[in-house]
């Protein structure tokens, strides 16, 4: 991790006891200090999804992981807001399917806690945007389902992902790493068809 040095206007590299390194989570400030919570350590909802939480404080220049009560499950591509200094994770990606839960953090007294259930809400989504206006917060767009063909599970279908099945096609990378809830055909499987879907999409010849 790197920070910017107050008064040098330069980064600094950050070491010590940090978080493991991962893709698809978030990060807020609270109260001056940093909190990163979720995402995964590979490009594939098939591997453990984290529901740790860290705080980084910049006074002290030094990571802590917090171990809170009964954290929700692990999750990528949610989004998340801060309002009355707690932090609120909305929706996002399971590694089964797509999430609709709304979970809050409070870093005093470091507690987890979900909303009553029953409320009325937008239907399960990712790569979505929430903002908040007021007292009220906002949320507009993402995906209710996986995206075909996104095997990299970035929320796009891009040249990476024809790389990837041409990888797993010729023996180089493993399916473990992979995100198979996209999969053309369902077979459980990355093959040509991947490929040439993914192809067809970057060419124009098809819509994702």
């Amino acid at each position: 991790m790197l920070a910017p040095y107050v008064g040098a206007d330069e980064w600094q590299q950050v070491t010590g006891v940090m978080p493991q390194a991962r893709y698809g989570h978030q990060m807020v400030n609270i109260a001056g200090n940093a909190y990163i919570f979720g995402g995964a350590a590979q490009l594939s909802v098939r591997c453990p999804l984290a529901n740790d939480i860290w705080k980084y404080s910049p006074d002290e220049d030094m990571w802590e992981e917090i171990s809170p009560n009964d954290p929700p499950g692990g999750k990528i591509a949610y989004s998340v807001i801060t309002y009355s200094d707690k932090m609120y994770t909305v929706f996002g990606q399971n590694p089964d399917s797509m999430s609709s839960e709304l979970w809050t953090y409070e870093p005093w007294p470091r507690t987890w806690e979900e909303p009553p259930q029953g409320l009325t809400k937008p239907t399960a989504r990712a790569y979505h945007t929430t903002v908040v206006s007021g007292d009220k917060m906002l949320l507009f767009g993402g995906s209710p389902q996986p995206l075909n063909g996104d095997l990299d599970n970035n929320g796009t279908i891009d040249i990476c992902d024809a790389i990837i099945a041409l990888q797993v096609i010729s023996g180089m990378k493993s399916l473990s790493a992979i995100n198979l809830q996209p999969d053309i055909n369902n077979d459980g499987k990355v093959s040509l068809e991947e490929a040439i879907y993914v192809l067809q999409v970057l060419s124009g010849l098809r819509n994702p």
